[in-house]
């Protein structure tokens, strides 16, 4: 459904799927509000700060909210507060950037716990840890002439104290329309 004011201007959309989900947009397209098909409805609001695009607060259908941040000089996200309904519950997560606005930390608001990011010359993310004993390890495809670099690998690794614990691993493999994904025992997943 398309709605317009009176000299046909547009002023929203909704969009309803064929199990009668909706989700509805403004006059600028941005989506305000997911609102399920259930006999006792349920939705999820989304507000937005002025007329840009950036996420001013998002509440759910049990009220609770989700207050989103920016850095006043970058406009990147510097935080996202959690407020929970009735048992009241903060949460917070606060977001650091380098010079280049590459994201470098997240701390956690009860304080122990952060998980940092680090770059290549190139802006490449090539590791995170979380608290220096997680680890998170990026290897990427190189780059031709026209052509971006994708990961190829993903690999995790614990530090345990005394040695280290190899983890996971996911393979990346790309070919025309289609990427291959394959974890460290074999499964994989095929997207064209």
């Amino acid at each position: 459904t398309v709605t317009q004011n009176a000299s046909g201007a547009f002023t929203g959309a909704t969009i309803t799927d064929k199990q009668g989900n909706k989700s509805s947009f403004d006059s600028k397209g941005r989506l305000t509000k997911i609102e399920n098909n259930q006999e006792e409805s349920r939705y999820i609001s989304i507000y937005y700060s002025g007329d840009t695009y950036k996420f001013s607060y998002i509440c759910d259908g049990n009220q609770r909210e989700y207050r989103f941040y920016y850095n006043s000089s970058t406009q990147l996200l510097s935080g996202i507060h959690y407020i929970g309904y009735e048992e009241v519950h903060y949460k917070t997560l606060n977001y650091t950037y380098d010079s280049n606005n590459n994201l470098t930390r997240i701390t956690y608001g009860d304080g122990n716990k952060d998980t940092q990011f680090y770059y290549s010359s190139s802006h490449l993310m090539t590791r995170a840890s979380q608290e220096n004993d997680y680890l998170l390890y990026f290897n990427y495809t190189t780059s031709t002439a026209g052509l971006t670099n994708k990961v190829k690998k993903i690999e995790e690794e614990a530090d345990l104290g005394n040695n280290t614990s190899s983890g996971g691993r996911i393979d990346f493999t790309y070919s025309h329309n289609e990427t291959t994904i394959q974890d460290k025992s074999g499964h994989t997943n095929i997207y064209q």
